[in-house]
């Protein structure tokens, strides 16, 4: 069990993370998208943010 704001929080961050209402209802197991599997280094602020921008 957790609290509503820690539920709330978590909640969200599955939501970035791709997945819908249909996923976290259907109580399985989902793979995460290829996508967040892959990670590239950075090399400052300024990288980071241009890998971000691409990625949405």
């Amino acid at each position: 069990m957790s609290s509503k704001p820690t539920w709330y929080r978590n909640l969200a961050v599955l939501r970035a993370a791709g997945l819908s209402d249909a996923d976290l209802s259907a109580g399985t197991v989902v793979p995460f998208r290829r996508s967040l599997m892959e990670f590239q280094m950075v090399e400052s602020w300024d990288h980071l943010q241009q890998l971000r921008r691409l990625a949405a």
